[in-house]
């Protein structure tokens, strides 16, 4: 799929690349800081090519996904008890194997993790 294609106007062209980032599981929050960045470096320079704009969503995307001091507080209460998540989605999202590698983390971390659950 080429998401810049010189034929499609530039909405068309977020509109693809907000379903890709959608369909990825990337969030809507963090869909609309790329679609964001990217139009704000179209209002700057409207001449940029497909292999800029490419550029700009690599690197807001590292951006987002690369830990930060923040990161643990956006994945632990403040609270004094124990931090609960729940996880939901439909059949073949990647929710188990989500919750493996959260686990995986916190046992790196020294934290405790538990398991997942599935109703059937």
């Amino acid at each position: 799929m080429n998401l810049f294609d010189d034929k499609d106007t530039r909405t068309v062209a977020m509109e693809k690349l907000s379903d890709l980032l959608l369909g990825c599981d990337l969030g809507v929050e963090a869909t609309k800081v790329v679609i964001g960045e990217v139009k704000d470096m179209l209002e700057v320079d409207p001449t940029l090519t497909a292999v800029d704009l490419k550029r700009s969503v690599r690197g807001s995307l590292i951006s987002i996904l690369t830990p930060s001091d923040t990161t643990e507080g956006m994945l632990f209460s403040k609270g004094s008890g124990p931090t609960v998540w729940f996880v939901m989605g439909a059949n073949g999202m990647g929710k188990t194997t989500t919750i493996g590698k959260l686990s995986n983390l916190l046992r790196q971390q020294g934290k405790v993790a538990g398991e997942d659950y599935k109703v059937r």
